[in-house]
Parts: C-alpha cells; structure tokens; sequence
C-alpha cells in the first residue's frame, strides 16, 4: 500500500489555512 506524503502535506496545509481563517472569522465577531 503506498502512501501519498504530498496529499497529506496539502490535507495539512488546507487544514490549516481554514482553522486560521475560522480563528480569525470568531476573532472578530468578538466584541
């Protein structure tokens, strides 16, 4: 079974950026 390190790497990435963007979305809705 071969394994794909570059999905992953973008899986991470992506994961990332949207938990970044989450974080700042709320961020600013706080008061």
């Amino acid at each position: 079974m071969s394994f794909d390190y570059s999905v992953v790497g973008i899986g991470v990435y992506y994961a990332v950026f949207v938990s970044g963007e989450i974080i700042e979305f709320l961020w600013l809705l706080d008061p």
